[in-house]
């Protein structure tokens, strides 16, 4: 049983250097264009200005937290400071997680920041859920400890 060889002629060769061009170069303009259509820097906007909703898809309308937007309304800086009292009074929470960042508007809150273990987070996400209703948190925690 030996491998059969196939002869290749030049014309053969240049066939397959040009559908293998092509299909790299296609391939590299969609993926360039794809791309520039995800950019929020294409359509004008800051990339810093991303909007959360209150059930954490990205989007725009009214029913959404911007990243770095505190609302002024009393009962949106009641309900974060009734957040982070809770945060703080646990004297089992690491300096990161007591300033963790707590953003609400309409009632939403965005939890961002970041934490030294995956019980703070489990823990802060549990109790901003208890406090505002779990379909109203989003959280951006991140863990940095072990």
């Amino acid at each position: 049983m030996g491998m059969r060889m196939h002869k290749i002629t030049r014309t053969s060769f240049s066939h397959y250097a040009l559908t293998l061009g092509f299909a790299i170069y296609g391939t590299s303009l969609f993926s360039a264009s794809a791309e520039v259509a995800k950019s929020p820097k294409a359509v004008g906007q800051s990339m810093t200005e991303h909007e959360i909703t209150k059930a954490g898809d990205l989007r725009d309308g009214k029913d959404s937290v911007k990243a770095d937007e505190q609302s002024d309304s009393p009962s949106d800086l009641a309900l974060g400071q009734k957040i982070r009292q809770s945060i703080i009074k646990d004297k089992s929470m690491s300096r990161e997680a007591r300033n963790l960042k707590i953003v609400t508007r309409d009632g939403a809150v965005l939890l961002k920041g970041s934490v030294k273990t995956l019980g703070e987070k489990q823990k802060i996400e549990s109790e901003a859920a208890t406090i505002a209703g779990k379909d109203r948190v989003t959280s951006q925690i991140e863990i940095d400890g072990p």
